[in-house]
């Protein structure tokens, strides 16, 4: 009996030994792909890829020269008009034989849609090529990753410890020693979860070769966004509040605080004010920005500002471009009727590719229109970026 014992400690060292090899032969499991975690799929694709996974293995294997390749790319698009596009993508995904594996699809026109998409690698190029010819392309960029080394280390470290398992499984049954079985029984449980791993590692790995992946954002055209707008389309300009701040985000311009005006840039910063200048005739002055998105220039923006103002009734009273210290802008003044008093809103508007900044003034009467107007323009003539 000792000596059994003393033989079953002598393969469980050559075990070890045997499992340290293999992790060599492996390279790079302990790395990158053995800390990939396998991703489950929608049941209504998983039969379909779970074959193609298993095609991809044995073509690799008959064909010793080839090599395991996994395509991705990033597509994002302008179109004019997004139900169309996304019947189109469907139609080629038909043809391609691809699918979508996940998938916002946005209802408000100023929000963009995406979509995850899986093709066959065979159909990826065409596939890519085809969505590109949907609208204007904003960015597009592609990866290859070469995983035969990788992959075909996996395979064999699945095989050496499938062997390894078996020769347990087998001395298990001779063993008549409970500390000798539970040592086994340990090691036996210890190589099932690593193969489990090994073999979710290699089914995620040859689909991801199968399938290549197109990652697909949707935006609509900037002048077909104008046509779609009712008051208006664009929260942020639906939202313009002469007495009330509706953008928190915080503007690239900045300027002085006007004469005969209280600061309240403090508590503004912290979103406890609606306000940045106020004067004792509650005249207000605020700065804000928000996304440029749709992306549009600085005549877009007004043309969309002016719009809403002409759904409000909001009068224009003035519309003119200004540059101020190397800052080119928009300014629009309007009056309106609130109560029995006319009121008077400035907007001043400065794009940038991601930004646009905002610059509100609020007139409750036309007294302190005439009276503040002078010393709220002297301060915006000094407006700075940052």
């Amino acid at each position: 009996m000792r000596r059994k014992g003393t033989l079953i400690l002598s393969f469980l060292f050559i075990l070890s030994i045997l499992n340290g090899c293999a992790a060599k032969l492996g390279g790079g499991l302990s790395g990158e792909l053995a800390s990939q975690r396998y991703r489950t799929y929608e049941p209504a694709v998983e039969a379909k890829k779970r074959e193609s996974s298993d095609k991809v293995s044995s073509q690799k294997s008959d064909k010793g020269s080839a090599r395991m390749m996994v395509y991705r790319a990033s597509l994002e698009l302008e179109v004019a008009n997004q139900d169309d596009a996304v019947k189109k993508v469907e139609r080629f995904l038909l043809e391609s034989k691809g699918f979508i594996e996940k998938s916002q699809l946005r209802q408000d026109h100023h929000e963009k849609s995406w979509f995850v998409i899986r093709v066959p690698a065979e159909h990826f190029r065409k596939l890519l090529a085809e969505l590109e010819t949907l609208g204007q392309v904003l960015q597009r960029s592609l990866s290859t990753e070469d995983i035969t080394d990788q992959y075909q280390a996996m395979t064999l470290r699945q095989d050496l410890l499938s062997r390894t398992l078996a020769r347990l499984q087998a001395m298990l049954i001779q063993v008549r020693e409970i500390k000798e079985k539970i040592r086994i029984l340990q090691e036996i449980s210890r190589l099932q979860k690593e193969l489990e791993q090994l073999r979710k590692d290699r089914e995620y790995w040859a689909n991801q070769a199968a399938y290549s992946t197109i990652s697909l954002t949707i935006g609509i055209r900037q002048e077909k966004s104008l046509e779609l707008m009712a008051s208006s389309y664009f929260y942020w300009v639906r939202s313009l509040n002469p007495r009330e701040r509706s953008l928190f985000k915080e503007s690239d311009v900045t300027l002085p605080q006007p004469k005969d005006f209280f600061d309240k840039s403090k508590d503004f910063r912290k979103k406890k004010a609606d306000y940045l200048y106020g004067s004792y005739s509650s005249t207000m002055i605020r700065t804000g920005a928000v996304e440029n998105y749709p992306r549009g220039d600085l005549n877009f923006w007004t043309v969309a500002l002016r719009k809403e103002m002409k759904q409000r009734n909001y009068e224009l009273l003035t519309g003119k471009q200004w540059q101020r210290n190397g800052i080119t802008l928009t300014y629009q003044a309007y009056e309106f009727i609130q109560g029995h008093e006319k009121r008077f809103y400035e907007i001043l508007l400065e794009v940038s590719p991601k930004k646009i900044n905002v610059v509100e003034i609020y007139y409750p009467d036309i007294q302190a229109c005439k009276q503040e107007k002078r010393y709220v323009h002297q301060s915006i003539a000094e407006m700075k970026r940052g």
